[in-house]
């Protein structure tokens, strides 16, 4: 139940529900229909860039709100088209921004034809230039470059194509699996990829998709302040709301399209840096639990997405502003698979986020994302410097084999270093994000080391139990100890019964040769570790429930629970061994002490007699 000072997105029912539902299965199918009419669009689409590319043209932004061009070939190149000048007009026609097609009609014609191209290169005064239509620069453009436009062509559709079926799947499976809750219903709406369905069944839809593009950027924007619970958390983020729609229509109220596009950048960036503030306040505020795992597996999916993202922008510039058609066909093939990868990171993590799958591996994945960022961060330039330092010194020496030396010195430098870098990081990383594992297995033998020299058996294991939960996230733990005649003595946490263990103990039959066993369908005790080596050695086993989301443990836990077996078995054996020579020294010393007092007794009767 939210607090007082927070204010909530209440779950959807009733009439709120059903017109949720309708609208999206409505808008599924057509999501569908896009996805299964799509190859013959890009067919069509890649038949009718022929006058673009034969104009000597290329649009390396798309269908850019103010249309960039590019040289596409070396007659363009000579007569002065730099790449990202400002199409202005064809033959004396201004170019209308926001229709491609129409554009491309403006540039068709036959070969050996002329046209008159208008320009503008950043603030400088246009300038008109002269151009020949030839249908053959598109094979002497691609020529050499082990690539032909149709592979280019096609390979970005599959890219795209992945990532119309990853947003659809994500989509149905919030709509399936979350139906009433309003962060999923949002997203879902966000996610569902329907610009082919539109296109394929309403030709003229470009207003539509403007239209629904602002309202998905509105909801994304929203989910952002209200995730993952729906409540606004610190309560003054919702005063942030009346800024979205503002972020939108601003691009329709300035007077230019550069100045709509920077005032929209500029809010939408002041909104964001306070919804990534008020982020981490929600997640420094949230108690340890299901939800703050949440929070962690959108953070984690969100800096795979920017991170993707800003490789895949900065892939796209280097594309756009290439002096070859080959070099930029190749950045812009890495360009889409960063944006894929984008993707991915980010519906991944509301998947795993929302759904609550396998929210307890946020912390390794988190660690291990870190450790290869690092390493990364830390070997590419250590690589550079070398590769130029040694590039430099030995280029009077070695001339033309200079650069195949220096690269070859800088990947033995990085090689070298990345050993006991990467033992340094992974210890750094998993201190700072799995820091209840790695207590768990450096600090628990020490623990139990200590304790098997005074403690007693039941001390002893009260603490093992106690270490265990705090390390490993678990519903409930058990030790299960074989006594001395051969049967088992559980001792278990709080809101777990002995009857219990003994009851389950009854129809389980341990795997013989496995020191862990893991059994993903029991919901009692999926995970077992034996404590100490097979008979007779075996003095017992530790018994793990479930996560609190009901998932499997991960590898780094279910290592960690095998490498402090052996330790507590030896405490154990230890402690039992202890009390045993205690009960003998006390057994021997109450037999001396009854000896002693039926000596004393006779002498006394001796002496009375006497």
């Amino acid at each position: 139940m939210a607090r007082r000072s927070e204010f909530r997105v209440e779950q959807l029912s009733g009439l709120t529900l059903t017109l949720y539902r309708a609208l999206m299965a409505v808008l599924l199918l057509i999501a569908a229909i896009g996805i299964v009419t799509a190859y013959g669009q890009q067919r069509d689409a890649q038949a009718s860039v022929g006058p673009t590319f034969a104009a000597s043209l290329r649009f390396p932004g798309g269908n850019d709100v103010v249309t960039r061009v590019a040289p596409f070939s070396d007659e363009a190149r000579a007569r002065g088209l730099l790449p990202g000048d400002r199409l202005i007009a064809i033959d004396g026609r201004a170019i209308p921004y926001f229709d491609l097609d129409a554009i491309q009609s403006l540039l068709a014609g036959p070969d050996g034809s002329t046209y008159r191209l208008t320009v503008q290169t950043g603030e400088a005064s246009p300038r008109t230039i002269t151009l020949t239509r030839n249908s053959h620069y598109i094979d002497q453009a691609y020529a050499g470059s082990g690539l032909t436009f149709a592979i280019r062509s096609w390979t970005v559709f599959g890219f795209r194509m992945l990532d119309a079926v990853l947003a659809l799947a994500t989509a149905l499976l919030l709509f399936i699996r979350r139906p009433t809750d309003p962060v999923a219903a949002m997203l879902a709406l966000c996610a569902v990829p329907l610009e082919n369905g539109l296109l394929f069944l309403w030709p003229d839809a470009g207003l539509a998709l403007t239209g629904f593009s602002s309202v998905r950027h509105m909801l994304f924007l929203t989910t952002i302040l209200i995730y993952p619970n729906g409540r606004f958390v610190p309560r003054w983020t919702i005063w942030l709301t009346p800024l979205i729609p503002v972020i939108e229509l601003v691009s329709f109220q300035s007077t230019t399209v550069e100045a709509a596009i920077g005032l929209r950048q500029l809010l939408l960036f002041a909104f964001l840096i306070a919804a990534a503030g008020a982020f981490y306040l929600r997640y420094r505020s949230t108690p340890p639990g299901a939800e703050r795992q949440q929070i962690k597996l959108i953070m984690l999916g969100t800096v795979g997405w920017v991170l993707f993202g800003l490789v895949s922008l900065v892939l796209e510039r280097i594309s756009a502003a290439s002096a070859t058609v080959a070099m930029s066909a190749w950045f812009s093939l890495a360009s889409h698979l960063a944006g894929s990868f984008a993707a991915i990171a980010l519906e991944a993590g509301i998947l795993l986020s929302l759904l609550r799958l396998r929210l307890y591996d946020a912390d390794s994945l988190i660690s291990r994302s870190a450790a290869y960022t690092f390493l990364t961060l830390l070997l590419g330039p250590t690589f550079a410097a070398t590769d130029k330092v040694v590039q430099v010194l030995s280029a009077q020496s070695f001339g033309e084999n200079a650069r195949a030396m220096s690269a070859g010195f800088g990947a033995a430098i990085a090689a070298t270093l990345i050993a006991p870098l990467n033992k340094r990081v992974r210890r750094w990383t998993e201190l700072r994000f799995q820091g209840e594992i790695v207590a768990l297995r450096d600090d628990l033998p020490k623990h139990v080391g200590d304790l098997r020299e005074f403690a007693t058996l039941d001390v002893l294991l009260a603490g093992v139990l106690d270490r265990i939960r705090q390390g490993i996230r678990t519903r409930h733990v058990a030790i299960l100890l074989r006594g001395e005649n051969g049967g088992f003595h559980p001792l278990t946490s709080p809101g777990l019964t002995g009857e219990t263990v003994l009851t389950w103990a009854q129809d389980w039959q341990p795997e013989p040769g496995n020191r862990l066993e893991g059994d993903r369908d029991d919901p009692l005790f999926p995970v077992r570790i034996r404590l100490g080596d097979e008979e007779p050695g075996m003095i017992g086993w530790i018994l793990l429930g479930p996560r609190p989301d009901g998932s499997f443990f991960g590898k780094d836990e279910r290592k960690a629970l095998a490498e402090i077996a052996a330790p507590i078995a030896l405490a154990i054996r230890i402690v039992r061994e202890r009390d045993a020579r205690m009960a003998g020294h006390i057994a021997r010393n109450r037999e001396l002490e009854e000896r002693i007092a039926t000596l004393e007794s006779r002498l006394g009767a001796f002496r009375d007699s006497a």
